[in-house]
């Protein structure tokens, strides 16, 4: 290392001399031979006379400082060529594939280069073509729905069939037609599917609501063959005669038994109509032609004075006690009558004609205020779904809903394939 006034002379461990201003002393430098990273050094301080005797002490110590400051600043191997960072005891630069034994390239391309992983960008969708869900179908929905239908149908039919021979209501069995439906979807459809499993759930719905419709009808099964067997004929006989005419005959026989026509038991009531029957049979057309005008003319007596009653008690005062009101009532009653009674044929069907379109008039007008109050109170609306739900709770019971419930969802699972799985 040499120094002039300006510049210091420093030389590089490739043999590479390299030139830096004085005012550099202390800085890295790079090789640009080698890219050897180098600290600049100060020159060494001048030559001792020969005649100074500690000279050759000083030059030892300047020496060993330099060779500190030079492992502190770099002591890896690096390469000669390109100045990359090399292990311990490689020959071979991995950078630029120079060999530090034949002092030339190998001319490979660069290892890391080279050992870089090639990925098919397109690999995951090409594998999710390939791919295949087991579980998928392979039938039409349509032919699933059909056989849905029908192994529900059958569950349902069976559901029916021992309720009738027990004679009561076997609800647990409704539970078979969501298997049913289930696994007429699965079969016909070949697979699962989410939309298989919502169909399936609701064919069950609505075949556990008509076989239980049909269950509850049933019940009175035994009473329609009850009177089947017993007064067939006489029914039959009966429908031939105007049925105010039976009805009125009916009640007059019952009263001449010491019978209350509201309490009679269904004996009283048959013999009853079999005496009427036998009477209207032995009478002659002109007597049947009097009968149906007398109760023609009865009927309409007292329906023209139930509706004078209604129209007279719209107009009791309210505020009075019951008691009072009742009274009023009654009085008002009383007073209908007698003027129905007073009335010529022609008067009571003219006041009959302007009663009934009175009261038609009127349910059409309460009619559209309770479509006005719906509309302007949603609240309403919920009330009336509310009991509609009520209704039908009472209509089919709790645990029979229960059941349905949990048929909807076994039938559900079993056609989306959660229960099975291939």
């Amino acid at each position: 290392m040499s120094q002039t006034a300006e510049t210091i002379s420093v030389q590089c461990a490739c043999g590479k001399k390299l030139k830096a201003p004085a005012t550099a002393v202390g800085k890295k430098a790079k090789c640009p031979a080698c890219g050897n990273v180098l600290t600049i050094e100060a020159p060494p301080p001048p030559p001792v006379e020969e005649d100074d005797p500690l000279g050759a002490i000083y030059d030892l110590a300047e020496a060993e400082k330099q060779a500190a400051r030079n492992n502190q600043v770099d002591d890896s191997p690096r390469c000669v060529k390109c100045g990359h960072e090399m292990g311990a005891g490689a020959v071979l630069c991995v950078n630029c594939g120079y060999d530090m034994r034949s002092k030339s390239k190998v001319g490979a391309k660069p290892l890391a280069a080279s050992t870089k992983p090639v990925i098919d960008p397109d690999y995951e969708k090409k594998a999710g073509k390939n791919k295949r869900d087991k579980m998928a179908p392979d039938g039409k929905l349509i032919v699933g729905v059909a056989l849905s239908a029908a192994f529900a149908l059958a569950a349902g039919v069976l559901w029916f069939g021992v309720t009738w021979g027990i004679g009561w209501d076997f609800y647990i069995l409704s539970a078979l037609i969501g298997v049913g439906a289930g696994v007429g979807m699965q079969v016909g459809q070949k697979g699962f599917s989410n939309a298989g499993g919502v169909i399936a759930a609701g064919i069950t719905l609505a075949v556990i609501i008509v076989s239980r419709i049909a269950i509850v009808l049933a019940f009175l099964a035994p009473a329609l063959r009850h009177t089947a067997g017993g007064s067939s004929n006489t029914e039959s006989a009966l429908g031939k005669y105007d049925q105010r005419v039976v009805e009125q005959m009916v009640d007059d026989q019952l009263k001449s038994a010491n019978q209350d026509p509201e309490d009679a038991d269904d004996n009283a009531t048959e013999r009853a109509r079999k005496a009427t029957l036998a009477k209207l049979q032995s009478m002659s057309p002109a007597e049947y032609q009097a009968k149906v005008k007398k109760a023609k003319d009865d009927g309409e007596v007292q329906e023209l004075v139930s509706l004078e009653s209604e129209e007279a008690a719209s107009h009791i005062d309210h505020t009075v006690g019951h008691r009072q009101q009742f009274e009023a009532m009654l009085d008002a009653e009383k007073k209908a009558k007698d003027k129905v009674l007073a009335m010529t044929p022609a008067e009571r069907q003219a006041e009959l004609a302007r009663l009934r379109t009175a009261e038609q008039a009127e349910a059409q007008a309460a009619a559209a205020r309770a479509a006005a109050a719906r509309a302007s109170n949603p609240t309403s609306s919920a009330s009336a779904s509310l009991g509609m739900a009520v209704i039908v709770l009472l209509i089919f019971g709790i645990r029979p809903i229960i059941i349905m419930i949990l048929a909807m969802g076994i039938a559900y699972r079993t056609a989306s394939g959660s229960v099975t799985s291939t």
